[in-house]
């Protein structure tokens, strides 16, 4: 059983053979707002739980902020485009 950061116990998921799933997705962007951050946490937490039916307690979540002058699209840095 694990716990949340409320102490509050859940069961853990199983992945079919023995082992304990704990997802964790990771996501590669540039610079996001701490609000962004906060809905795209919330929403693909609780879509990825529902679709794999893993409790939400399990995910985690990791942000790659990447700075627009080290993101190249297209042989153009984003920091030369224009938003």
């Amino acid at each position: 059983m694990g716990k949340d950061e409320f102490g509050r116990g859940f069961p853990l998921a199983r992945d079919g053979i023995g082992g304990l799933n704990m997802p964790v997705i990771t996501i590669e962007t540039t610079e996001l707002t701490k609000e962004q951050k906060s809905r795209i946490v919330d929403l693909f937490t609780r879509n990825a739980s529902e679709i794999t039916g893993i409790p939400e307690q399990a995910f985690t979540i990791i942000f790659h902020e990447i700075p627009r002058e080290n993101f190249g699209v297209g042989r153009v840095l984003l920091s030369e485009i224009k938003d």
